[in-house]
């Protein structure tokens, strides 16, 4: 971008590009501004600011949700009884946001995004689509999250 754009705040190309016929050429899509979001702690309620906490998740359990879904799905033949399934396959870890003093669980170990890192809506697109790539994503909430966001952006 030159700087006589820079300055007149013209969109910049995001770095999605094609047509129909697969040429690059052309901008896919445009960026004209960003939304700011702000995360709220899941210990006290209040928002997050910058540097001062995290987004996560327990991957290792969303994991092993994962493998013993996929084994309860192959020793059944694909046929799901839901009060077996239910009994069988663990609930699913869910997100959550923490100030760094009210994490409960400060050596969790777990997936974690400092909040500085998915504060607006364009850093959670590209949260969703490198989280989207993790086969274990899907036993999580992290769907309900951007749908939710979704709603109000």
């Amino acid at each position: 971008m030159n700087n006589e754009s820079a300055s007149k705040g013209a969109p910049e190309p995001a770095t999605a590009t094609g047509d129909s016929n697969g040429s690059t050429d052309k901008p896919l899509v445009t960026r004209t501004g960003d939304v700011p979001l702000t995360w709220h702690c899941t210990g006290c309620g209040k928002p997050i600011a910058d540097g001062k906490g995290w987004v996560e998740v327990d991957s290792g359990r969303a994991y092993q949700v994962m493998i013993l879904d996929k084994e309860y799905s192959r020793d059944h033949g694909g046929l799901i009884n839901l009060a077996d399934w239910m009994n069988t396959v663990p609930e699913s870890p869910h997100w959550h946001a923490w100030h760094k003093a009210c994490d409960p669980d400060l050596n969790g170990g777990g997936y974690w995004i400092d909040v500085s890192r998915i504060n607006t809506l364009a850093k959670l697109v590209h949260w969703a689509g490198h989280l989207g790539q993790k086969n274990w994503i899907g036993h999580t909430n992290w769907t309900e999250i951007l749908e939710s966001i979704g709603e109000y952006a």
